[in-house]
């Protein structure tokens, strides 16, 4: 699937299972699910696949610095939701995720990043270096290999098994593809609309 697509998707599966009920826990959620839906395509930094992937994260960076610096004007508690609660653990947890990360980036596309191995060890890192991001950032990956299962590509979902998992019911860019990231996109728009009780279910 398409970078963008699991972004979209990332934030509406973290969105949407956690629910969360104010502004500042929507934003942390949202931009945690974002990250880790983005995040098992770090294995594309160095392939000819980079140029989507750099755009997309660079997308979520400025979305999240931008949510800080209205913060930092008009507090209204995300960074003291997403503030570490682990004290001297969370520059270790911080290295734990710069080691997977780059031995991610090292590895061919749809191997390590793309397994369960990989989103259990990622998880751990995140619960203690950000408990709060640990949940939705565990809900993106997990819906990046589900949506990246769906492809016609396999990925080494049980790695370190070379065996690789695939359903082959659609492909990246095409049909399948859009509508999901559409049926994403409305899903979060209709979330955001009841939580503002313009909308009922």
């Amino acid at each position: 699937m398409q970078g963008k697509t699991h972004v979209v998707v990332g934030v509406a599966a973290s969105v949407l299972l956690l629910r969360p009920v104010d502004a500042a826990s929507f934003a942390a959620t949202a931009a945690a699910g974002a990250v880790g839906g983005l995040l098992p395509d770090v294995d594309l930094l160095k392939s000819n696949g980079s140029k989507e992937i750099s755009t997309c994260a660079a997308v979520v960076f400025v979305a999240a610095a931008a949510l800080a610096l209205v913060d930092r004007v008009a507090p209204y508690g995300l960074l003291e939701f997403l503030a570490p609660s682990t004290g001297s653990l969370c520059l270790p947890g911080a290295v734990w995720l710069f080691v997977l990360i780059a031995f991610g980036v090292s590895r061919p596309h749809r191997e390590f990043t793309h397994s369960l191995a990989f989103c259990a060890l990622a998880a751990a890192g995140i619960f203690v270096s950000c408990p709060s991001g640990a949940a939705p950032a565990t809900i993106g990956i997990l819906s990046h290999l589900v949506l990246d299962v769906l492809n016609g590509r396999g990925m080494a979902l049980f790695w370190p098994v070379k065996k690789r998992a695939c359903l082959g019911f659609c492909s990246s860019g095409g049909a399948v593809d859009a509508g999901l990231r559409l049926a994403a996109s409305v899903a979060i728009v209709l979330y955001v609309l009841a939580w503002l009780g313009l909308v009922r279910f």
